[in-house]
């Protein structure tokens, strides 16, 4: 079987947890341990990923690719519910600020969700004709109005001159929020999902979330409900959406310092990537995939599940696998630079534990 996984554990103990929050939980992302530290399968972009026991599982529909099933547990999930979080309904206006993997893919559930208008902003041509491919109803070229208080007028104009009931920010830079919150109505929601590195800051006038009663909704993954969720909702717009245009590259593992030179987009006036895959080598023999080369049409296959699972062994170059997109790259590829034989060859997972091993495909953002 193929699979769709959480990368994250919450604790179970904590107080959000206790409150039924486990997206919440503050525990449920440890610091990164390496290779070293027993079952050595920690990071993504990597060969081999373990499961640990207490995750969640679910199974992916044949009739799904592996294409598009690749970013289920990252930024399909995460902008599912950050949505939902924010409390996006039937007829409301929806401002997306960033046309990346997660602001397209938020566009098509953002539709899906009953919005009457969705409105995406970027800076890149090809990447703004994509959004309006799954569901954008107007786009705004950045580049092209470059004055922010032209940008405010535009929105409103679209939005009836009230402004939008919820704006997103799928871009990670910071200076992009005031004025998302300058194209929220009254009374709306500003969902910060994108900037997720510690230190960045920001100039911000309080007042205006005052006099426009308007929240702030941060949010950070999401609960294990939200899979199922994620793959209905791929099943049942299979063929309303282009999904197989999200994945627009393809490198092997050992190109990845290419793949991610190759996706960055900051300062540059055009650009191909969408979002880029990560293709882990397959050992020939039966369900193998042949290589491919950067624009190779087939995508190593998102996960099958290992057969005889209480007794699994993994082998490091007869089950290579990636992880899904999620985790920090500064960590994560670790196991790169230390193979299986130098941690103890072929591993033997935790007595009982080896049905917690799955198979999954990377996506670089």
């Amino acid at each position: 079987d193929r699979v769709a996984y959480t990368y994250f554990y919450p604790c179970g103990r904590c107080h959000a947890c206790l409150h039924k929050e486990p997206a919440a939980c503050p525990n449920k992302i440890e610091r990164p341990v390496g290779p070293a530290v027993f079952p050595h399968l920690h990071g993504a972009f990597a060969d081999h990923y373990y499961l640990r026991p207490g995750g969640q599982l679910f199974k992916v529909p044949d009739a799904l690719s592996d294409d598009v099933v690749a970013p289920v547990n990252c930024a399909l999930a995460q902008v599912l519910s950050g949505l939902w979080v924010a409390g996006v309904r039937m007829g409301d206006r929806v401002l997306i600020q960033g046309a990346g993997g997660l602001g397209v893919q938020a566009a098509a559930v953002a539709k899906d969700m009953g919005a009457s208008t969705v409105i995406v902003t970027d800076q890149i041509p090809g990447r703004l004709e994509l959004a309006r491919a799954f569901g954008a109803d107007h786009t705004l070229n950045v580049k092209e109005v470059p004055e922010r208080r032209d940008r405010v007028k535009q929105v409103r104009q679209w939005t009836e001159g009230v402004g939008v009931d919820v704006a997103c920010d799928f871009v990670g830079f910071p200076a992009v929020i005031p004025e998302g919150i300058e194209m929220t109505r009254s009374g709306g929601t500003y969902l910060e999902i994108g900037t997720i590195s510690r230190g960045a800051k920001l100039e911000l006038e309080p007042s205006l979330l005052v006099w426009g009663s308007k929240k702030i909704q941060g949010v950070i993954q999401y609960d294990p409900w939200v899979i199922p969720r994620a793959l209905d909702f791929l099943m049942r717009t299979r063929t309303r959406f282009p999904w197989d245009r999200i994945i627009s590259h393809k490198f092997a593992l050992a190109q990845i310092n290419e793949a991610f030179a190759a996706s960055e987009w900051h300062g540059k006036d055009s650009h191909t990537i969408t979002r880029a895959a990560l293709t882990p080598c397959r050992a020939a023999g039966p369900g193998a995939v042949a290589s491919a080369d950067r624009g190779g049409l087939d995508l190593a296959v998102v996960g099958h599940a290992l057969q005889d699972l209480e007794d699994t062994v993994l082998h490091q170059r007869r089950h290579p696998f990636l992880l899904g997109a999620g985790e920090d790259p500064r960590h994560a590829g670790a196991l790169l630079d230390a193979p299986l034989d130098r941690v103890g060859g072929e591993q033997e997972l935790v007595d009982g534990d080896a049905a917690a091993v799955a198979l999954a495909v990377a996506v670089l953002a």
